[in-house]
């Protein structure tokens, strides 16, 4: 934590100048590119740290003792304008199919909503167009969460070490997208936290579908 706050310090910083100087010279459209980019890179530091941090600490976040009744249909709502707003910058269509009257689950909300807010925001940002479809539903007396994309899709070889931290299809520097690989191990701690599983089946260039079970509230 000490660490993170140490770069992330001077990082808000170079954010702060970079909006003055975008009010002084964004009309210069070189200038203007040049701070784009330098405001790209340093929301990529500070997204990098957070994942970093989340990952340090996960086990010390699972508090069951201080679980409660979580409506999940409720917990991904609020967090749907904001994934329908990341989809419509890439004009890619997010879906939302919700199930009616389904059974709460015992967890922590802030948890849950870091897991929706990896697993959508990993189908949505994999997606070059079409769509992402997200259904509640419930079977069994568990809770089920699809997320399902018309995205990319990824290699058997790849699959096979999805949830391993650090874990990218692609690396080195002609990467196709930027990250540290740590998200899905994050959500699937969070998943398996709450007693829950989490599996993923993908096919390149056919999609990809990630099923989320959480036990419901007897």
């Amino acid at each position: 934590a000490n660490v993170t706050h140490e770069i992330k310090s001077p990082v808000h910083r170079i954010q702060v100048l970079i909006k003055v100087m975008s009010k002084e010279f964004g009309q210069i459209s070189e200038i203007r590119e040049y701070l784009e980019n330098i405001e790209e890179s340093s929301n990529r530091v500070l997204n990098s740290l957070t994942a970093i941090l989340e990952f340090s600490r996960l086990d010390s976040q699972l508090a069951k003792d201080q679980f409660s009744s979580v409506k999940v249909c409720e917990s991904i709502i609020e967090l749907v304008d904001q994934f329908q707003a990341e989809g419509r910058a890439k004009n890619v269509k997010v879906n939302f199919h919700p199930c009616a009257n389904v059974t709460p689950v015992n967890g922590d909300k802030f948890l849950l909503q870091e897991s929706w807010k990896i697993l959508i925001g990993n189908a949505i940002r994999f997606t070059d167009e079409g769509s992402v479809d997200i259904h509640v539903s419930e079977m069994d007396d568990k809770v089920v969460v699809k997320i399902k994309d018309s995205g990319r899709g990824m290699s058997d070889e790849f699959l096979a070490k999805i949830f391993e931290p650090f874990s990218q299809e692609s690396d080195g520097f002609n990467r196709s997208h930027e990250g540290l690989g740590l998200g899905l191990s994050i959500a699937k701690r969070y998943i398996e936290g709450h007693d829950g599983n989490i599996s993923l089946i993908s096919k390149r260039m056919k999609g990809t579908e990630v099923l989320v079970e959480l036990p419901g509230i007897n």
